[in-house]
């Protein structure tokens, strides 16, 4: 805490209170989780020695259903990290958790967001941001998403033999490197889709606008490829641009998408914001003129979702409407029918 307040760390202090203090409620807007708990990865990272004994007690006296365990990835070089990915692939140390997309009319699970997780038996749960860079570096990004198409098909092939699943609820997959442009991952994706006898429309292939915008030749090869599989295509992070052009800017390689999610960074500003509120309004309805699905991603309390259902998008996420799921968590939502939150505050 006393570092947290050294570095006049606002977000992390109310992310420890909210922890540490029985009975503490938080009169600021919500917290960023995520950058909390790398800033308190770098405190521990600076001010401790990694060793057995630092290891062993964390775990001990720190569990992960409390204050996050400190993995201290940031302190590997790239070759160890290389290492421990490559014996993470061996060793199945990679799980998958599914955030829901819900629909902003009707409060019912519309699909699952596919969410790479390292567990690692000694440093704990680690995430993608830390790893993903060296697995593109070194190109085990590609085998890494090998894994991550085959046990999506495998793990809906397994839901769908749940009488109490929605046989039309999909999973999404992330595409976060230009390595994954190439036609063997196509032919990979195929074969999966055919060997669990999913249907393809139930996939969605998520590509950053970034990418997109940076590879618009190797894009325009790929694109209708996996097109031509029948799966669905979104556009990732969306809105960067348009914000700073005014508007949503014209590409022809949109038109291979049928999807569009809204990038978190505009929702975060939208309750002080005024400027922001009336270019994601803006942003949205130009989406829907050109007959896009729109989702709208970082919905992280209520104030945000009552502003979100006022626009024209069609589905939300973010921790407020689910956090994340296991595969059992994921499956206990499913069987129960459990709806998102309370249909009556759509309406």
């Amino acid at each position: 805490m006393c570092q947290a307040a050294k570095r006049n760390d606002i977000n992390l202090i109310i992310f420890l209170l909210d922890r540490l203090v029985v009975g503490y409620t938080s009169k600021y807007q919500q917290i960023d989780v995520e950058q909390a708990q790398d800033s308190l990865e770098q405190i521990i990272s600076d001010t401790h020695e990694l060793n057995a004994v630092t290891v062993s007690l964390q775990q001990e006296f720190m569990p992960r259903s409390s204050i996050p365990s400190f993995n201290y990835v940031t302190r590997l070089t790239p070759t160890e990290l290389q290492r421990g990915i490559k014996q993470a692939l061996e060793n199945e140390e990679f799980t998958l958790y599914y955030q829901p997309v819900m629909s902003l009319h009707t409060g019912d699970i519309h699909e699952f967001e596919t969410l790479l997780r390292w567990h690692h038996p000694h440093l704990g749960l680690i995430s993608p941001q830390k790893f993903m860079a060296t697995a593109e570096e070194s190109g085990l990004i590609v085998p890494l998403q090998r894994w991550i198409i085959e046990t999506v098909c495998a793990q809906l092939k397994c839901w769908q033999e749940n009488p109490n699943f929605n046989n039309d609820i999909g999973v999404s997959i992330n595409v976060p490197s230009l390595q994954l442009f190439q036609a063997s991952l196509v032919k990979h994706l195929k074969f999966n889709l055919e060997e669990y006898k999913i249907a393809p429309h139930l996939i969605t292939w998520e590509i950053s606008e970034y990418l997109i915008g940076e590879n618009p030749q190797a894009a325009s090869i790929i694109l209708p490829q996996l097109k031509q599989l029948g799966i669905q295509l979104q556009i990732d992070n969306f809105g960067k641009v348009a914000s700073i052009y005014g508007h949503v800017k014209p590409n022809l390689l949109y038109q291979e998408f049928q999807k569009v999610k809204i990038d978190r960074y505009l929702v975060s500003l939208i309750e002080r914001d005024q400027q922001a509120w009336d270019m994601l309004r803006k942003i949205v309805l130009e989406l829907k003129k050109q007959s896009f699905s729109v989702t709208v991603t970082g919905i992280e309390n209520l104030s945000q979702l009552n502003k979100v259902k006022e626009l024209a998008g069609d589905y939300g996420q973010g921790n407020l409407l689910s956090k994340p799921l296991s595969t059992a968590e994921a499956k206990n939502l499913m069987s129960n029918n459990q709806a998102m939150f309370d249909k009556s505050n759509l309406k």
